[in-house]
C-alpha cells in the first residue's frame, strides 16, 4: 500500500498541470437558443469545452476550473441549462490513468500494446522494427520536423511499391489529447502489415499512413497537460495553434480563433506550422495518387465528411454518405456503437481551416473523411480495457474504405469472347441467349461478318463455350481477363495529370464534376457566345446541363442538338462532345460553323451512370433509378415512341431494360422536354455512343425505310467522307434497324418521329481497349477525326434551314 502511495506521490510531481479540483459538467440544452448562448463563452478562460456546440439532443461536455465554477454554475441556472456533474474532480480520472499508463508492462523495443496509449518513442521504434522486418512491404519517409525537432514519420505499405496503385492517406492524432487516435492508426498499420489474412487490403491499394500528426503536442499531453489540444509553437501570451483550423482553404472563417489562448487558434497565418505544412506538401506531391483522406479523431461516434467552412453540401455528397454508413454498418456488425454520418457542419458545427475540407477543396482528393472514435473514461481516454475492442470494431469499417479506393466491381477472370457466326440461324441462336445472367454482349447481334464482342463471368464460360462449341459457331478470347484492361485504363486516368479547375485534356476520360467546372469556366470567359441551362435532374439529384453556342443569341437560327453518354461506360461518346465544344467556343478558326447554326450540347446525358462507370462499375450502361430486383433503366429504350416493342426488355436486371413505362426516367424527360419546346428551331438531332463505326439513322423499331431515305443517307455518307479523309476508319451508314438490329423506344427514332427534327443521327464511335476504352494516346485522334465529319452535318443544316 504504501508502495502504491509514494508511486502516486512521484507521478503526480511528474506532471507539472494538475487537475485536482477541475470538473466535467455534462449539459442538456432543451434549445437551440440555449446552445447560441453557450457559444457567447466558448472561448472563456478557465472553460474547456469537450463536445461539439449542437442542438442535437447529445449532452455537452465542458471542463471547469475550480476559481470558475460558481460563477458558471449560475450562469448556466440563470439561462435554465439543465447540467449534472459527469466528472466530481478530473484529477482522480486522470491519476486512474497514470496509475493504468505507469503500470501497464513496457513495451519491448520494437513492439506495441493495445493495454495501454503507446508514447511517441515507442510508436517510432515499432514502425522502424516494421521497415526491417518487412522490406519489401514497409518503407518509412519522414515528411518534416515539428517545432521542438520531432521527426513526422510516414510509414508507406505496398505490396508492389513500382505499381502506382490509388493510395489511402491516413493521419492521427492532430489533436494532442485523443490518444485514441494514434492507438486507432497503429492497429491498422499492425493488421495491415503483420497479419497475412488482410494481404488482399495491399493488392489494388497502398497506405500511407501518419500515427501522430503532432507529436510535440501529443508527448505534452502525457508528460505535463494530459488535456492540452494544440501544437507546441511559439505564439506570444500562449503556446501552440489548432493545426485543425490552420489548413488553407477557407481559414480562418468561421468556428476558429485569432486568439492565441483559444483551443482553436486557427495560427498566425495559413500553414504557419511546419506539421500542417508537412502534411500539405506531402499530400500536394502524391494529388494524383491519393484517393481517399482519413483523419482519426475523439471523441463522439461521428464519420464526418466536408465541408467544415459552410453548411453547403458537396457536389457527391450521396456518395460520400453512402459510404460513410457503410462503414457504420461494418462497425456496428463488429459490436461498436452507432456513427452520425454527415458533414461536418451539419453534423456538429461550422469549422474552417480543417485537414479534410482542404484534401477536397484544394488537393482534390474526392474522399475525405473524419472519424470522430468512441468515448471513454474522461472522454478522450478509454480504459485500457477499451482500447483493443474500439479499434478492433474500427478497423472492421476502415476494410470497407478499401472498396472505395480500388472500386467495388472487379472484372477478374472475365473473357472477351470474341464470336464469328457463320449464317444468320447461329446469330438467331445467340439471340435466345442475349439477355442470360452473367453473359454480356457489347456488339449488335447481326449477320453482317462483323465479329461479335461478348463479356462472360468466370462461373458461365464453361457452359458458354460448351454452347458455342455445340452450335458450331467459332471464336477466340480477345481478352484472356477483362480486370488487366480496366486496371490500365484505371492507372492511366489516375496518372494523367490532374486538370486544372475549368479545364479539360484529352489524355484521360474526364469526370462529370471537371466537365462541369470547364462549361462555367467557358461561360465566364466566352460570356457573348455561351450560355448554360439546367434541363433537369438525374435519380441522384446531379445537374444535367445544356451548352448553348450562339454568336447571335436572340436570331432564332436553326439548331443542332447534341448529346452523349446516354450509355455510361461509352466515355469516348462524353469526349466527342467535349471536343465540338471546345473547337466551337475557343477556336476562332470554326465561327463559321456559328453564323448561320446554333449549337446545343448536352455532354452527358447520364451523370448518374457515368460517374458509376469512373468509381464502382467500369461496364455499367444504364441509369441509376431504383427498379426493384435491379438498377436503372436503358435511357435509349425508354423513349416514348413505340415504346416497349422490339429490341427491349421488361427484366429489370437486363441492360435494355425499356423502363416500367416511357419516360419512366428523369433524364429522358428532361431531354424530351427541352426538345419539343424548341422543336421547331432544332433541326438536327445528333447522339454519340461506342463503339462500332456505324452512321445509323431512324427508324430503330422496324425495317421499313423512312420516305427521306435518300437524303439521310447522302448526308451520312459525306459525313463518313470527311472522317476518312481526316484519318478516321470507314463507318457503316444505314438505318438502325438494317445495319444492325431493331431497337424500339431509342432517342433518334423519338426525335423524328415525336418531336419531328428531320435529320437524326447515332454515331457509334470507334472501338479501343475492351471496346468502350481507347487508350488515352488515342483519344485525340479519334475525336479530330470525327469532328471533321461533324462540321460536315453543320454546313449542311447553314444550306438547308438558314
Amino acid at each position: 500500500m504504501r508502495f502504491f502511495l509514494i508511486l502516486s506521490i512521484v507521478v503526480a510531481a511528474a506532471w507539472a498541470k494538475s487537475y485536482d479540483g477541475y470538473k466535467l459538467y455534462r449539459l442538456h440544452p432543451t434549445s437551440k437558443d440555449q446552445v447560441e448562448l453557450l457559444k457567447k463563452i466558448e472561448n472563456a478562460d478557465k472553460i474547456d469545452f469537450w463536445s461539439h456546440l449542437r442542438f442535437s439532443g447529445q449532452p455537452i461536455d465542458v471542463m471547469v476550473e475550480p476559481t470558475t465554477q460558481d460563477a458558471f454554475t449560475w450562469f448556466l441556472n440563470m439561462q435554465g441549462i439543465k447540467y449534472d456533474i459527469a466528472i466530481d474532480n478530473i484529477e482522480r480520472i486522470v491519476e486512474e490513468e497514470r496509475m493504468q499508463q505507469m503500470s501497464a508492462p513496457r513495451s519491448a523495443s520494437g513492439s506495441i500494446s493495445f493495454s495501454k496509449f503507446n508514447r511517441f518513442d515507442e510508436i517510432t521504434a515499432y514502425m522502424n522494427k516494421l521497415a526491417a522486418d518487412y522490406p519489401n512491404l514497409v518503407q518509412l519517409e519522414t515528411i518534416g520536423h515539428t517545432t521542438e525537432g520531432r521527426e513526422m514519420k510516414m510509414i508507406q505499405i505496398s505490396s508492389n511499391r513500382g505499381a502506382r496503385k490509388p493510395i489511402i492517406f491516413v493521419d492521427a492524432g492532430i489533436h494532442a489529447r485523443e490518444w485514441l487516435a494514434p492507438a486507432q492508426a497503429l492497429y491498422l498499420i499492425k493488421e495491415l502489415v503483420e497479419n497475412e489474412a488482410n494481404r488482399h487490403l495491399l493488392e489494388k491499394v497502398d497506405w500511407h499512413i501518419l500515427p501522430v500528426f503532432n507529436p510535440d503536442g501529443y508527448e505534452y499531453s502525457h508528460t505535463t497537460a494530459r488535456f492540452w489540444r494544440k501544437t507546441r509553437s511559439n505564439q506570444g501570451p500562449c503556446k501552440g495553434t489548432d493545426a485543425n483550423r490552420n489548413f488553407g482553404y477557407h481559414w480562418g472563417e468561421v468556428g476558429t480563433s485569432d486568439s492565441p489562448c483559444s483551443d482553436i487558434f486557427r495560427g498566425p497565418s495559413a500553414f504557419s506550422e511546419p506539421e500542417s505544412r508537412a502534411v500539405r506538401d506531402y499530400l500536394l506531391y502524391r494529388r494524383n495518387d491519393i484517393k481517399l483522406y482519413l483523419t482519426f479523431h475523439s471523441y463522439g461516434n461521428y464519420i464526418l465528411y466536408p465541408w467544415g467552412f459552410t453548411s453547403a453540401l458537396p457536389h457527391d455528397d450521396n456518395e460520400l454518405r453512402s459510404l460513410g454508413e457503410k462503414v457504420n454498418r461494418a462497425i456496428v456488425a463488429a459490436g461498436g456503437r452507432t456513427y452520425t454520418v454527415g458533414t461536418s457542419t451539419n453534423v456538429l458545427y461550422g469549422a474552417a481551416g480543417g485537414s479534410d475540407d482542404w484534401a477536397k477543396g484544394v488537393a482534390g482528393v474526392e474522399l475525405a473523411y473524419t472519424i470522430e472514435l468512441p468515448a471513454g473514461g474522461s472522454g478522450f481516454d478509454p480504459a485500457p480495457s477499451q482500447i483493443f475492442g474500439h479499434v478492433q470494431q474500427t478497423f472492421e469499417g476502415i476494410k470497407d474504405i478499401v472498396v472505395a479506393a480500388a472500386w467495388a466491381k472487379s472484372y477478374d477472370g472475365y473473357k472477351l469472347y470474341r464470336l464469328h457466326p457463320t449464317s444468320k440461324d447461329q446469330v438467331e441462336l445467340l439471340k435466345k441467349i442475349e439477355n442470360a445472367d452473367k453473359i454480356d454482349f457489347w456488339s449488335h447481334l447481326r449477320f453482317s461478318g462483323q465479329p461479335i464482342d461478348v463479356m462472360v463471368e468466370p462461373t458461365t464460360q464453361d457452359a458458354f463455350t460448351w454452347f458455342l462449341n455445340m452450335q458450331g459457331i467459332k471464336y477466340d478470347i480477345a481478352i484472356d481477363n477483362i480486370e488487366r484492361i480496366v486496371n490500365e485504363e484505371r492507372m492511366q486516368q489516375m496518372l494523367a495529370p490532374r486538370s486544372d479547375s475549368g479545364s479539360i485534356s484529352f489524355s484521360k476520360f474526364n469526370r462529370f464534376e471537371e466537365i462541369n467546372a470547364y462549361m462555367d469556366k467557358l461561360a465566364a470567359d466566352y460570356p457573348k457566345l455561351v450560355q448554360l441551362e439546367t434541363i433537369g435532374q438525374t435519380t441522384e439529384g446531379r445537374e444535367m446541363r445544356v451548352i448553348q453556342i450562339s454568336t447571335k443569341r436572340g436570331s432564332r437560327k436553326p439548331v443542332i442538338f447534341v448529346d452523349a453518354g446516354i450509355h455510361a461506360r461509352e466515355w469516348l461518346a462524353p469526349a466527342q462532345a467535349l471536343y465540338l465544344i471546345k473547337e466551337l467556343v475557343e477556336n476562332e478558326a470554326n465561327r463559321h460553323l456559328l453564323e448561320k447554326v446554333d449549337w446545343h450540347i448536352l455532354p452527358v446525358f447520364n451523370p448518374d451512370g457515368y460517374e458509376y462507370s469512373h468509381t464502382k462499375a467500369r461496364f455499367w450502361r444504364k441509369t441509376r433509378s431504383n427498379q426493384g430486383a435491379c438498377k436503372g433503366t436503358d435511357a435509349n429504350r425508354n423513349f416514348g415512341y413505340h415504346w416497349g416493342e422490339v429490341g427491349t426488355s421488361d427484366s429489370s436486371c437486363s441492360d435494355i431494360f425499356r423502363g416500367p413505362s416511357a419516360f419512366s426516367e428523369p433524364e429522358s424527360r428532361a431531354v424530351r422536354d427541352y426538345i419539343l419546346y424548341r422543336q421547331n428551331q432544332i433541326k438536327l438531332y445528333l447522339t454519340f455512343h461506342s463503339y462500332g463505326n456505324y452512321l445509323l439513322y431512324p427508324w430503330g423499331f422496324t425495317s421499313a425505310l423512312p420516305h427521306d431515305d435518300k437524303e439521310l443517307r447522302s448526308l451520312g455518307e459525306k459525313v463518313n467522307n470527311a472522317i476518312v479523309a481526316a484519318g478516321g476508319n470507314s463507318y457503316t451508314i444505314g438505318t438502325s434497324t438494317n445495319v444492325l438490329y431493331p431497337a424500339a423506344g431509342g432517342t433518334d427514332d423519338w426525335a423524328k418521329g415525336v418531336a419531328g427534327v428531320e435529320l437524326a443521327y447515332t454515331i457509334e464511335l470507334p472501338a479501343g481497349g475492351s471496346g468502350f476504352d481507347p487508350a488515352p494516346s488515342q483519344i485525340l485522334g479519334h475525336v479530330q477525326q470525327t469532328f471533321e465529319g461533324i462540321k460536315e452535318f453543320g454546313k449542311y443544316i447553314e444550306y438547308k434551314f438558314a
